[in-house]
């Protein structure tokens, strides 16, 4: 329903807030040097107010946002807050470096207040003029008086009696949750609940009989609160709702909405960079700020209201976008620069977030923020809610790749982070412990927790025992890595680390040396880690004496009992690649009872978290059978992000991290091919760096596959004849790229047909009679097309060749297209850019006026688009855009098909 004009009527709690900025004590003074300012503001449902009227403000004005008062003058009806203001540095995202900013350093709630006159808060707000019919109604419930309705306040006709032009009825509420009159008077009629957006900060989810992890993963995170809310009884109220958005700081949401027909979906919107509450300190972030909620509820609402469609469920998809965003500018900014002049909320600058009006900079010369560097969210639909009764659990990097088969591998994504880093990943989890990045769901959740335990035992007091972790995998997969970086990050820089391999000791005295020397570095006032590699050796003698220590932090030599002190222990298997298969096979009896007297199951229990690691290979499993005598480990079909993994050490271990991390690989083709879809390293990652170790090249120089060690090495590290197909694989399509060169050139005769009508043009004629230059260009751009294929998980095949994979009509590329199209783009025109170098073009900055102009640069072989994509004019990037929408054309012309995965004999 278009509509030209509309009215947001807000109403609900609204407080009085006393604000106090005081300037830090100077050293050499007991009381600050400067003035300690008081300042009133009104705060709760007023600030909704005052953020739509400058959002509706900035959008010309087209939407009304009035305050539906329930008695006038404006009487409070949530408790008075002060709030203790001081200055912080405003962080690594804004500008100058120096910046200064007043943030919150501590919020009291007052109850009655009495002689704050003086610096009361002026109530007076833009009531809603008669006769005017509101289409979206706003309440903040901040479980005051408002909540509970007559007597205690009055509510305004519109809600007792909603008029048939209210579209929409969005509810901030507080916890405790799905309570008093205001919740009854909202859930009781089936009509307001189509109408009705509840939105709830999960921190308030989190105070009621729920279960919802924090810091883990945000599938579990996303998979959590979905249960709850769909179980919970609780919450059953709001399973009525239109819509339910449940905010994860200024990192994510969870949106529940239910279609027509009343069944849920969740989609979750999320920082890829950070889990909840991990952002400010990644930002240098200190201190908070009030009106994160208040600021987010109007951008959900500023998006309704803006909408062309009121029933468009995009448009809250955008609200939730923008409402993250303006929750970040609030935290960046605070109450404004410390040496401006009175300190406020930046309400205008939230606005112009919401709002959407494109700009690049906000803020002012004291403190400013270009929005380029904010992190970008991700979507992603959640899947698998009963997670923990279905054998494959929901991870957002297997849907990165539209349209891949279940069992297919990740080989698209896989390709674009090797070539562009993480930047390819802005709708895929990503976790950085040091030097270690991983995006698997398994990975990621195992080594948070481990994070978690030794953070907390790194400030528990009163420790005595050690903290005992053990880590699994397969030989080569490189165990202690992942433990180490974490250690890095959450220990002080002079933690020492032990290193002992008990398959190398002959007797016990071997082990109280290394105890002792745990012990040393315990006195010396630090925490050791201790990794203890092979400890399931020389069948699992070593176990009976490691139990003590573990339980009880203390050894024996001789007829002295000796304390370790505060100490990681990391225990390394070699025995069993996973933590479930620790120890014998269940079918071999004998081995089991010889397991348990040396203490097997005792070890296991006294462990306090467990990794197991997953290298560049497929993930190894054991097929459960009780009555197995020996254990059978065979390849992972479900594992599919190993290639991923891959890509990720590969540019590990070519130095493309840290400051480089974003840098484009230049890598031979056929050769990053192989290197990510060989079946398997012989020895892990270790077989991986001996590869790899002879590709590093100069910096921006192009890796070649003759860098590659002889076939012999290669023989020792992968299968050689797969690993040599998959390099030379690119070759077979040669024999048919003038085919399909032919179909681009046609293409683009006829779209220049088009539009130009019956006006003459350049090389208008068949492909056989083009220029030779100008085919050989054609042929090229056929050549790109397979690379960029694959870099969405598809490929280009002939029609016919494969009759029983994939599909002729381009549907796989049409759904992957639009998600994947600006780094398609952008690697098509890298990819042009080195056809034209190659070939004595140059760049100029000289954009010609007219066509002698154009062809005197043609002549001195100078062309303007031969500059970074990001650097090319709108019109341009289009143009590469639409070269990419076109495939699935020239690919049906030339008699090609879009497959979704390749069969090893192509």
């Amino acid at each position: 329903m278009p509509r030209s004009a509309n009215a947001v009527l807000v109403t609900g709690d609204i407080s009085q807030d006393y604000n106090i900025y005081l300037l830090p004590p100077q050293p050499e003074r007991r009381l600050p040097e400067g003035e300690t300012r008081f300042v009133g503001s009104v705060g709760g449902a007023a600030i909704i107010q005052r953020i739509l009227a400058e959002v509706f403000a900035l959008r010309n004005g087209n939407v009304a946002a009035s305050f539906a008062a329930s008695e006038a003058p404006l009487i409070p009806t949530a408790p008075a807050i002060a709030g203790i203001w001081q200055p912080e540095p405003a962080g690594k995202l804004v500008q100058p470096d120096n910046a200064c900013v007043w943030r919150l350093a501590r919020s009291l709630e007052l109850g009655r207040t009495s002689d704050l006159s003086a610096v009361a808060p002026q109530l007076s707000l833009p009531h809603m003029p008669a006769g005017v019919p509101p289409h979206i109604l706003v309440i903040e419930d901040d479980a005051g008086r408002y909540r509970f309705g007559p007597p205690l306040c009055a509510w305004p006709e519109v809600l007792t009696n909603p008029p048939s032009s209210l579209q929409w009825i969005v509810l901030k509420m507080t916890a405790p949750l799905c309570q008093g009159a205001l919740w009854w008077q909202l859930a009781r009629d089936p009509d307001i609940a189509r109408r009705l957006v509840v939105v709830i900060p999960v921190s308030d989810l989190r105070l009621e009989d729920v279960h919802i992890s924090k810091g883990i993963s945000w599938e579990r995170t996303a998979q959590d609160i979905a249960n709850e809310l769909l179980e919970q009884p609780a919450l059953a109220g709001l399973c009525h709702a239109r819509h339910v958005v449940v905010t994860l700081s200024s990192e994510g949401a969870l949106w529940m909405r239910r279609d027509a027909s009343g069944q849920p979906a969740f989609r979750l919107i999320f920082d890829a960079q950070n889990m909840e509450g991990e952002w400010p300190d990644a930002a240098g972030i200190h201190g908070g700020t009030y009106g994160h909620m208040s600021s987010f509820t109007a951008a959900v609402v500023a998006s309704l209201a803006m909408a062309a469609d009121f029933t468009d469920d995009r448009a809250l998809d955008e609200g939730i976008l923008r409402g993250l965003c303006a929750g970040r500018i609030l935290r960046l900014l605070g109450h404004g620069p410390v040496v401006a002049g009175e300190p406020r909320l930046p309400v205008t600058e939230v606005a112009h977030v919401i709002a959407d009006d494109k700009p690049r900079i906000i803020g002012t010369d004291l403190a400013r923020i270009d929005l380029a560097r904010l992190p970008l969210y991700g979507r992603a639909d959640v899947g698998d809610l009963n997670a923990s009764r279905h054998p494959r659990r929901w991870r957002i990097l297997e849907g990165a790749d539209a349209g891949r088969p279940d069992a297919e591998p990740l080989y698209g994504v896989a390709r674009r982070v090797a070539i562009y880093g993480l930047r390819a990943l802005r709708n895929v989890p990503v976790a950085r412990f040091g030097k270690m990045v991983t995006v698997d769901r398994d990975e990621i959740e195992a080594l948070r927790n481990l994070k978690r335990l030794i953070h907390d035992y790194r400030d528990g007091q009163g420790e005595v025992k050690p903290l005992s972790l053990a880590v699994f995998g397969p030989p080569g997969a490189g165990k202690s890595f992942g433990i180490m970086q974490i250690a890095k990050q959450v220990l002080p820089d002079r933690t020492p680390v032990l290193e002992f391999n008990l398959s190398q000791f002959s007797d016990e005295r071997d082990l109280i040396g290394a105890f002792h020397q745990v012990r040393d570095k315990a006195l010396e006032g630090f925490v050791p880690v201790v990794f203890w590699d092979e400890f399931d050796s020389q069948n699992y003698r070593w176990l009976q004496f490691l139990l003590a220590p573990m339980q009880d932090g203390r050894f024996q030599e001789g007829q002295i009992t000796h304390p370790i002190g505060k100490s990681i222990f990391v225990f390394a298997g070699a025995t069993s690649y996973d933590m479930e298969n620790f120890g014998p096979p269940h079918g071999d009896l004998q081995a089991m009872f010889d397991f348990r007297l040396k203490k097997g199951p005792d070890f296991a229990s006294r462990l306090h978290g467990f990794l197991n690691v997953l290298g560049p290979n497929r993930r190894l499993v054991c097929p459960d059978s009780e009555n197995a005598r020996e254990r059978v480990w065979c390849e992972d079909p479900s594992d599919v992000c190993f290639p991923v993994r891959r890509a990720l050490l590969l540019r590990s271990m070519l130095g493309l991290v840290s400051k480089r991390e974003n840098e484009r690989l230049e890598i031979d083709h056929g050769l990053l091919a192989a290197l990510l879809e060989i079946g398997k390293y012989t020895h892990g990652a270790r077989s991986m760096e001996k590869i790899v170790a002879t590709l590093r090249s100069p910096h921006g120089a192009v890796i070649r596959r003759s860098s590659l060690p002889s076939n012999e090495v290669l023989a020792m590290n992968v299968d050689l004849v797969p690993f040599q197909r998959i390099m030379s694989r690119s070759r077979r399509f040669q024999a048919y790229a003038d085919r399909l060169a032919q179909a681009i050139h046609d293409a683009w005769r006829e779209a220049k047909r088009k539009r130009l009508k019956d006006e003459s043009f350049a090389n208008d004629v068949e492909f056989d009679r083009l220029p030779v230059e100008i085919k050989a260009a054609n042929v090229a751009a056929a050549l790109r097309i397979p690379r960029l294929l694959e870099m969405a998980g598809l490929y280009l095949v002939p029609c016919g060749a494969t009759p029983n994979v994939g599909q002729g009509d381009g549907a796989a590329w049409a759904r992957a297209v639009e998600e994947l199209l600006d780094i398609l783009a952008e690697e098509e025109h890298v990819l042009w850019m080195q056809f034209m170098y190659s070939n004595g073009w140059r760049p100029t900055d000289t954009i010609p006026a007219c066509a002698e102009e154009e062809a005197v640069a043609r002549s001195r072989r100078l062309h303007p688009c031969l500059v970074p994509f990001a650097e090319l004019s709108v019109d341009n990037q289009d143009y590469d855009r639409e070269q990419i929408r076109q495939f699935p054309r020239y690919a049906q012309q030339a008699g090609f098909d879009i497959v979704k995965s390749l069969p090893m004999e192509i």
